[in-house]
């Protein structure tokens, strides 16, 4: 798909709901394990972390004249554990963390 495409799929906000986060995610060759980390009591470099992860695969895709649809999925993936992360900051929200993902898993299904 093109560009444009792959970020319109993106930016919308049903997309990034409805995908689920999964155990690891490999990015540039490097395999992050993204649920462990965005369910464990949260720092600012794991969030930055995966912003800065997030932020450089959508500048791939807006650079890319064929976007796989991997890529688009993984963006889907990163974009999803960043709103995760700030909705759910604090270390005492981690079982509500938790619940969460566990209740999306069941309605996905």
């Amino acid at each position: 798909m093109n560009s444009e495409e792959a970020l319109r799929i993106i930016d919308d906000i049903a997309n990034v709901i409805a995908v689920d986060i999964p155990e690891n995610i490999e990015l540039n060759g490097v395999v992050y394990p993204i649920l462990r980390e965005i369910t464990s009591a949260l720092n600012e470099g794991t969030f930055k972390k995966y912003q800065e992860l997030y932020e450089s695969l959508r500048d791939r895709i807006r650079n890319a004249t064929d976007v796989p649809e991997t890529l688009v999925k993984k963006a889907l993936i990163l974009r999803r554990a960043l709103l995760f992360m700030k909705k759910y900051e604090t270390e005492g929200e981690l079982e509500d963390k938790k619940r969460w993902l566990n209740f999306v898993k069941k309605v996905g299904t």
